[in-house]
């Protein structure tokens, strides 16, 4: 999954065909939970 994300990142495309709402929710949670974390490491990187 995080090969699909960096590739889609890259590109900025979708990772799956169709609009938003359909996505896989599975997809869906893994990009919000990677994104959430990935702020928080750049916040934390800038803190120290």
């Amino acid at each position: 999954m995080i090969e699909r994300y960096n590739f889609c990142t890259k590109i900025n495309c979708q990772a799956f065909p169709g609009s938003y709402d359909q996505q896989p929710a599975e997809w869906v949670d893994f990009v919000n939970i990677l994104n959430n974390e990935l702020i928080k490491i750049a916040e934390w990187q800038k803190k120290g």
